[in-house]
């Protein structure tokens, strides 16, 4: 188990760093990151390269026994660079270079950036490679902050032709698959495709989506550059990188594929809505990014003091939620976790927020905290060691879903989100303290016993097979609204909807309804949900059966009477699917907690308790039960079914767990 800060010495004096480094260590950390913005510091001009800086700060770490990730620098080229060549600055929907000055102001797909970034990557590995306190890699910073992932420039024009020529191999494929006879849209050559920059009415919806694929593999293409280099030059390091929760521009499935494991920054924002509510929605991206490679993932940057937040300065966190937060994380499957940052920056554009140290180099409140976690990391780390997050549950992720869903926003009711509408099961499963996964409906699905699919908008062959086959074989299967509406080109479904899941799903959708200027419920059967009525918000959707039975009906309008909710047997599963959007949270509570049940689903709680989440880790010989008390002013008491014993002071818990506010407790099962 890893435990360390983002540490920029290049911004301080000499004098500093070894009082810093020695102050790490007696926090219980063990691995610092270091160089990510620091191209300038290693290049000063073209092709001068300095190390010497690096080296002395490395050379402390292995004398206080800390082991080091080294950042490629490619998130902020050098102003030498962008001077000498403006091409490589990144283009936006209007045809205007972004400016230099900031970060991320460079263009994926440029030849010239990705030879440079090439080049300095290279000298950066061959220069540490044999260094024994560097373990790994983070490349670049962040891909797609600020919505930089996608690049209108002529060189990104070139490339997506190309991209293009290479998806469909002739012309008239291309015509077909997108259907450009819609407004005079055939293509005579590949010269005439133009790069989506703003046009009188939206562009089409076929080039739209395969641009967003485009936009998405060049960032791919340039972090697998990178990749290439340091493996070669030190194929004993791992690779990774710090991927946002914020950016849904990059296919996160295909840029984890070449690294060793998955990576994110955390930074929960308790400011802007009830503490629960942000707790849930960390959770949900820590079952995420888990997901990308269904394994153990890492934090390279971990809030744990001021930040920024939608709206202005951020308010300190409260004592105890930096615990709290990296306990979560360390549930959920982190095995390394980077605390942002080491201290508090005295100039740019960050400047004034806060870091385990403030601006004049005095440890904070959050010092306090992180060497409280060194402490107990200790104790944990070989316990930790090899264990991984079991479920039994997922609900599946598609980025290209999603880009075609945010595409045509008018095909759906008004406000719609996908990750809201995602998260309203995700959040079901939380309270119901069931651990679940988020996945790629292209990959396997057979281990799970229950799988929600929400707003499949898109369905391709991979994804319609994965189904029906999961059903077949005996598996619990929740399908939503607006789900096979179009082909894997986004373009609409020539058979009824739901299209190719029809046969899956035996039903056949009549019409459908935005609710635009009224209402609807639904009243359902359904056990645990029934003698209730709901109410209908954004969508909802007249089903009829074709061989499926109705789980719930309309109640109001021309609906009235109609199917909602439908469920079908097939092969030894069974397919649900829900015809409208459903405005009440204990809706989605309800139909998980019934379908959990129907799927031999046992919850970590026995009786969930508010506040408190409870999380699963398991080894071939160890279980580790997380219990974390987010309320921060009271006690929660929680029922265990077992005896277990605290792996934190040693107790005995024979059979309730009394957290205090605030308090965390991991747990073994007594032999």
């Amino acid at each position: 188990m890893y435990l360390g800060v983002a540490y920029y010495p290049e911004h301080w004096d000499k004098r500093d760093w070894e009082r810093d480094v020695r102050l790490m260590k007696e926090a219980g950390l063990n691995i610092v990151r270091l160089a990510e913005f620091a191209w300038s510091q290693i290049e000063r001009t073209e092709g001068q390269f300095s190390f010497e800086w690096l080296d002395e700060v490395l050379d402390l770490l292995a004398k206080y026994g800390l082991k080091a990730i080294m950042c490629t620098p490619t998130a902020a080229p050098p102003p030498w660079l962008t001077h000498k060549h403006p091409s490589i600055l990144p283009v936006d929907q209007n045809g205007v270079a972004m400016s230099p000055g900031s970060r991320r102001h460079y263009c994926p797909s440029s030849p010239i950036y990705r030879e440079y970034a090439g080049n300095i990557v290279q000298q950066m590995a061959n220069h540490v490679r044999d260094h024994d306190t560097v373990i790994g890699w983070q490349i670049d910073n962040e891909f797609g902050c600020s919505n930089t992932a996608r690049c209108y420039c002529d060189n990104c024009l070139a490339a997506f032709r190309e991209w293009l020529k290479r998806r469909y191999g002739n012309i008239n494929a291309l015509n077909e698959a997108w259907g450009t006879d819609f407004w005079s849209g055939i293509y005579n050559d590949w010269n005439e495709i133009p790069i989506p920059r703003k046009t009188t009415d939206p562009h089409h919806p076929g080039l739209l989506l395969d641009f967003y694929r485009f936009a998405s593999d060049a960032v791919v293409e340039f972090q697998q550059l990178q990749v290439d280099i340091i493996k070669r030059v030190a194929p004993h390091h791992f690779v990774t990188h710090n991927m946002i929760a914020s950016s849904q521009q990059i296919d996160y499935y295909d840029l984890t594929k070449g690294l060793d494991f998955a990576s994110w920054d955390s930074y929960p924002k308790p400011e802007l809505q009830p503490l629960r509510s942000e707790v849930r929605r960390v959770a949900l991206w820590h079952d995420l990014f888990r997901g990308l490679k269904e394994k153990n993932f890492w934090l390279l940057e971990q809030r744990c003091s001021t930040s920024r937040a939608k709206g202005g300065y951020a308010t300190p966190p409260e004592p105890g939620l930096a615990r709290l937060w990296t306990y979560q994380a360390i549930a959920h499957g982190a095995d390394g976790i980077v605390y942002f940052r080491w201290r508090a920056a005295k100039s740019g554009a960050e400047q004034c927020l806060g870091g385990v140290l403030s601006v004049d180099g005095r440890p904070t409140r959050a010092y306090d905290e992180i060497r409280q976690i060194g402490e107990e990391l200790k104790i944990l780390a070989p316990h930790l060691h090899a264990t991984t997050v079991p479920t039994e549950a997922a609900i599946t992720v598609s980025y290209p879903v999603q880009w075609a869903i945010a595409l045509q926003p008018s095909l759906f009711g008004p406000g719609f989100s996908f990750h809201q509408h995602m998260s309203r099961y995700h959040r079901a499963f939380f309270d119901a303290a069931i651990p679940v996964g988020i996945v790629n409906p292209e990959r396997e699905l057979n281990k799970y016993k229950l799988v929600v699919a929400p707003a499949l908008f898109l369905t391709n062959e991979t994804i319609l097979q994965n189904l029906y086959r999961y059903v077949e074989q005996g598996g619990i299967l929740v399908v939503t609204a607006r789900s096979g509406v179009k082909d894997w080109n986004n373009k609409a479904a020539t058979s009824s909807l739901p299209g190719g899941l029809a046969d899956l799903l035996k039903i056949r959708v009549d019409e459908c309804d935005s609710l635009l200027d009224h209402g609807n419920e639904v009243e359902t059967s359904i056990p645990g949900l029934s003698a209730q009525r709901y109410t209908c918000q954004t969508w909802c959707e007249l089903l009829q059966p074709e061989g499926a039975s109705v789980l719930a009906r309309y109640t109001q309008g021309y609906f009235a009477g109609g199917a909602a909710i439908t469920e079908a047997a097939y092969g030894k599963g069974r397919a649900l699917y829900v015809g409208a959007e459903i405005a009440e949270e204990r809706f989605y509570s309800g139909l998980i907690r019934w379908l959990a049940a129907e799927a031999g689903l046992r919850p970590l709680l026995s009786d969930p308790v508010d506040d408190v989440e409870a999380m699963r880790r398991i080894g071939s010989d160890t279980q580790l039960l997380f219990l974390l008390n987010f309320n921060l002013h009271e006690e929660r008491t929680v029922n265990i079914s077992t005896p277990h014993r605290s792996l934190l002071n040693d107790r005995l818990y024979a059979s309730e767990v009394t957290l205090a506010p605030g308090g965390v407790e991991v747990l073994s099962p007594c032999q």
